[in-house]
This record gives structure tokens, sequence and C-alpha cells, in this order.
């Protein structure tokens, strides 16, 4: 048989499966040998009655015979793996069937097969025939929430955002969608806001998060929920958004300031001993907000009646926005804060962060 004779059966073929109802091949490589699909199953299932059949037709008679020998991967089992075609019989199928295995896996999963075809008609010796594919749907339910871990965030924050990072791993290989969610509190409050959404749902793994409001405590959780809506939850981490100097009650001698470099553009200075900022608050561990320089002196700190420790605000240069970490607590209380001044010398005081834990 001529090429263009081959061609003109291969055409003829073609066209009888359309008016036939057969769907068009999908897999074929090779001309010469046309794979159909059976058109009322699409997937198979495991555990399942769903099954595919495949359909093998050779485009025209061959002179010898032709041998296609089929590999399934171990997510599928065929019901034969050899197919063999005569000059008088055409035509062959396989059924395709999923192993019913214990793995929890997507859904759908694709399961493969690939074809080795072998005859002494040359027209066929070595055709190549695309792998087929085969959707699988899994009958093992995934109930295992990931494995969530967001990273530490930095506890103070000057300009009210946060970098956030987490990670999270699952038992099932496929996409996580991640949230960051969060609740706010006062610092001279102990009732925290409801739970809000900061970031996602979303594919990323790290996120600049906005965190209004001074005098606040931000503590977030990241989620991430696997492909079978499970959801796996963080441990928390709480930022303190500090309170200005504004906001703190001053005695007589402290002098407010308008300054570019100061936390929001203002700071509290006093030249006198025994000027006092004072601020009732919710905490365990508090830090000061300052700015140190050569000509500063000292403040005593108070929570209640407990003493946190004298501060020293001496620095061979000036510096802004200086954060001094106070003693802890030994439990998170309510009390009000002291900040005084032991000499004449400068003390510039420009907010106060707060933290529950």
């Amino acid at each position: 048989m001529t090429p263009r004779l081959r061609a003109a059966v291969l055409v003829l073929a073609l066209t009888l499966s359309l008016l036939l109802g057969a769907p068009v091949t999908a897999h074929a490589a090779s001309p010469n040998v046309i794979v159909t699909r059976n058109p009322g199953t699409t997937h198979v299932t495991e555990g399942g009655l769903a099954t595919v059949i495949e359909y093998y037709r050779l485009a025209f008679a061959p002179t010898d015979t032709v041998t296609i020998t089929l590999s399934p991967d171990a997510q599928i089992s065929l019901d034969a793996t050899t197919l063999t075609f005569t000059p008088t019989s055409w035509e062959q199928s396989v059924r395709v069937s999923a192993v019913d295995d214990a793995a929890i896996e997507l859904s759908p999963h694709q399961g493969t097969y690939t074809h080795v075809v072998t005859s002494a008609d040359f027209n066929y010796q070595g055709a190549v025939i695309d792998p087929v594919q085969v959707p699988i749907t899994d009958n093992d339910f995934d109930t295992e929430s990931p494995v969530v871990a967001l990273a530490q965030i930095a506890d103070i924050s000057m300009t009210r955002v946060a970098t956030a990072k987490w990670s999270a791993t699952d038992n099932v290989v496929g996409a996580l969608s991640y949230s960051i969610t969060s609740r706010a509190s006062n610092d001279s409050s102990l009732t925290f806001s409801a739970q809000s959404s900061l970031y996602g749902p979303g594919p990323s793994l790290d996120a600049t998060l906005a965190l209004p409001g001074d005098g606040r405590l931000w503590c977030m959780r990241a989620t991430a929920t696997d492909v079978s809506q499970n959801i796996g939850v963080s441990n928390e981490r709480c930022v303190s958004v500090p309170r200005d100097d504004r906001t703190m009650n001053q005695s007589f001698g402290w002098v407010q300031q308008m300054q570019s470099s100061a936390y929001h553009g203002t700071i509290v200075s006093a030249a006198h001993k025994g000027a006092t900022l004072t601020a009732t608050v919710y905490a365990k561990r508090l830090a000061l907000i300052v700015t140190t320089c050569p000509t500063c002196g000292k403040v005593r700190v108070r929570f209640g009646a407990v003493r946190l420790g004298t501060v020293n605000l001496y620095s061979a240069t000036v510096k802004k926005r200086v954060v001094i970490r106070l003693a802890a607590l030994p439990t998170m209380r309510r009390g009000t804060i002291q900040i005084k001044t032991q000499s004449d010398a400068l003390a510039q005081i420009d907010g106060l962060a707060a933290w529950r834990t």
C-alpha cells in the first residue's frame, strides 16, 4: 500500500469514527494506530466500579502480526497488557481500573501506561503511541490538618506594620492556601477585638501587615488550608505598637516638642528633677521609647509599687527612638507606670510599649 493510499484509508477511518459517534483520537502519536476512549466514562475510582475502556484500531490491515505491549504504573491495573492484531483482526480494547491503595492522594490524580509496538510489518514496527493518562478519584479521605509555624516577628513596631513569615507541611501533596488572622487590644484594656483577617487567603508564605492604632497589642496566627479543607493553625505572635508620648499624663516640668525624627513626630522633654510621666496599662513587660544624648540624665521607673529600675539616658552621640526594655513583672497585671526624672539633666521620652506575656 502506498503512503498516499494509507493516508486516504486513515481519513476514511476517522470519518467513520465520527459518524458512528465515537470520540476523536486522543493518544496516538503514530497515524497508523488509533486510540479512543469509551465516551461513557472519563475517570476511574479506587475501590469503585468506575473503569475506563480504551479502544485500539489499526489504520489499515497489517501484513503481519502487530503486538502492542502495555506497561501500567502503580496507580492503575489493566485487564490485558498485550494486544495482538492480525491481518484479519484490527481492533482490540483494554479495560483500565484504579489500584485501591491506602495512600491519601489528590482527586483527581493520574494513572499512566505506556506502549511498545513490535511487528514484522515495517508500517507498524516501533510505532510511537503517546502514554495514556487516566484520571483517578481516591477513596481515602484526608482528615489530617496541615502543620503551620509562624516565624518570630519583631515584637515592637513604630511604623504600624509588621512583616510575617510562615511555613506549613501537609500529609498530602497539593497547594495550600494561607491566611493571617489577628486580634488586638488597647494597652489600657483586657478586651481583645474579634478575630479579623490581616492577609489572605492566598498562596504566599510572607506578608507585610498593617497594624493601625497606637498603644495596642496585636496578636496574630497563620492558618493553612489544604485541598481537603482541613485547617491548621500556628502558634501566636504578638506585636506592640507603642503609645505616643502625647497620651501620657505629664506633671509640671515637661515640654512637648515637634521633632520629625521622633516617634510620630513629637517628644516630651524635661530638665527638671522630679518631673513625672504616668500611664495606666495592662502589662507583664514594658519598654520605653527614648532619645539618648551626651547631656541626658536618668529616670526611675515604677509600675505600681514595683520598682523596675533606673534608666540611664546617656550616650556619646544623640540617638533617636531607642527602645529600652524594662525588667519583666512576675505576672501580667494592671498598674500605673511612673517615669520620674532623677536630676536636672535632660530627659526625653518618646513612647511606651507594653506586652501581656
